[in-house]
């Protein structure tokens, strides 16, 4: 049984379809690639997942349960998570605090007490702050814990981000374009970890990325959409061949030549 599976799911914006009769299923401790070109809607892909979207039509269904119409929140406290293109952190907030917010949705304090109610409040659930160190040691990230999320270096700043996705008990990680800016020492850094959150955690993770080199490394199998469509499944090797593929991201024009 797939642990997430998106089911004749179309969303439009006005009379553009953005996702059109999207049919994939994913296991429970998959690493899936979700690739396509610029504008395929891979990124509303995440976003209808997630409750930031409504579909228009089909079903979203985690562990067999039914996701649409369920608020963005709703779905996190279910175990699916999310990160983003553009870097969101408390940028004036160490990195042990940015992971503290991950925690919000189980702790003691709501999330504006763990924001703007000081460190007393948030110092006062010591098994957080563990979990927090652990999250920290586990990302590499440890020596770091008092530096201000702002000050980090941007490799730093993404892996932080996916920090925080732990914190809140991912089940299911969709990280969107996580190596973005990043160098080829960093981004085969990011490789790794993903791996070991996995391994660790037992995650689920899809993985929406440019870095198509990564992403037949690091995935056993791969979705490819253009146009909202699904033009191909399979594993790396059978993408890497496929003609419908490599006519997406090159033309059809360049590809005869």
């Amino acid at each position: 049984m797939s642990q997430l599976s998106l089911k004749g799911v179309s969303k439009y914006f006005g009379g553009l379809a953005a996702i059109q009769n999207l049919d994939f299923e994913v296991k429970e401790g998959e690493i899936r690639g979700l690739i396509g070109p610029n504008g395929a809607g891979k990124t509303t892909v995440f976003n209808v997942i997630t409750g930031e979207l409504s579909p228009n039509a089909g079903e979203i269904l985690y562990a067999g349960r039914l996701l649409n119409g369920l608020k963005t929140h709703q779905v996190a406290k279910l175990g699916i998570v999310r990160t983003y293109q553009l870097v969101t952190l408390f940028s004036g907030y160490s990195a042990l605090e940015n992971i503290l917010v991950g925690f919000h949705s189980e702790s003691r304090f709501s999330l504006l007490d763990l924001i703007l109610g000081g460190r007393r409040s948030r110092a006062t659930d010591i098994a957080q702050l563990d979990k927090a160190m652990e999250i920290l040691a586990f990302m590499g990230l440890s020596a770091f814990a008092d530096a201000q999320a702002e000050n980090l270096p941007h490799g730093l700043q993404r892996k932080l981000g996916v920090a925080i996705a732990l914190a809140a008990r991912a089940k299911v990680l969709l990280l969107d374009e996580p190596l973005t800016g990043m160098n080829p020492s960093e981004a085969q850094d990011m490789i790794e970890t993903i791996r070991q959150i996995r391994k660790e955690y037992g995650t689920t993770i899809i993985l929406v990325e440019h870095n198509l080199q990564a992403v037949m490394e690091l995935c056993e199998k791969i979705t490819v959409i253009n146009f909202g469509q699904k033009i191909a499944e399979g594993e790396p090797g059978q993408i890497k061949r496929d003609e419908k593929v490599i006519e997406a991201y090159i033309g059809k024009n360049a590809h005869a030549t």
